[in-house]
């Protein structure tokens, strides 16, 4: 991916891209922080019912973008088995390499090597492309947005909404995120009446 991106969109100045891979365990405080704080204001809410919520208090300690509108998601796995090599043949080892560089020459070519160390450079720069083959050939195309959700899961979610808000919870305003629920099948296919999967009483809380 970002191998295509420095081939084709990347500002002429951009003569190398380093991608470091932390050591496994030891993450850099600042974002465990961040997760704490996150954690501690979501932890005393006992319900959430719509992602607003989540969003406003993400807000707070970083920049939110959102998928659908912010940015989209491509199929980069599919899209790059015609165009470069197996890992296995490529001329480091791949699994091993815990920092990669992407380096662009005088003539626009990119070479790519990894490194299985953090200080010193032993490996030298190749290309992992097929014969015949460039990073622009790579076509990504675009992802659907959103999976299908299993019926007996929209069950769960609308006996929820059923107990905490009542038979009319879709007139509540801040509820309409769950709209789609109404969408789907009617009432009928939606809710199973077998009493042996009624909610117990502690399973009440809600989160998006």
């Amino acid at each position: 991916m970002l191998a295509y991106w420095f081939k084709t969109k990347a500002p002429s100045q951009i003569k190398k891209i380093t991608i470091i891979f932390p050591v496994v365990g030891h993450s850099f405080l600042p974002p465990d922080r961040i997760f704490g704080n996150i954690e501690r204001e979501i932890r005393p809410l006992e319900v959430i019912a719509e992602p607003e919520v989540y969003f406003d208090i993400f807000k707070r300690y970083g920049k939110v973008i959102r998928l659908g509108s912010d940015f989209q998601f491509y199929d980069w796995k599919t899209s790059v088995t015609n165009v470069l090599k197996l890992p296995g043949s490529w001329h480091f080892k791949f699994n091993a390499s815990n920092r990669f560089f992407l380096r662009k020459d005088k003539n626009n070519k990119i070479g790519i090597k990894g490194e299985p160390n953090y200080v010193s450079e032993v490996v030298n720069y190749g290309n992992v492309c097929k014969r015949g083959k460039s990073y622009e050939n790579i076509k990504p195309t675009l992802m659907n947005i959103g999976v299908p959700v299993k019926t007996e899961k929209l069950n769960d979610v609308r006996k929820l909404l059923i107990k905490h808000f009542g038979e009319d919870w879709i007139t509540i305003e801040n509820l309409q995120y769950y709209k789609f629920l109404q969408e789907e099948e009617n009432e009928s296919n939606l809710i199973e009446t077998d009493s042996e999967e009624t909610l117990m009483e502690d399973e009440i809380d809600i989160r998006v």
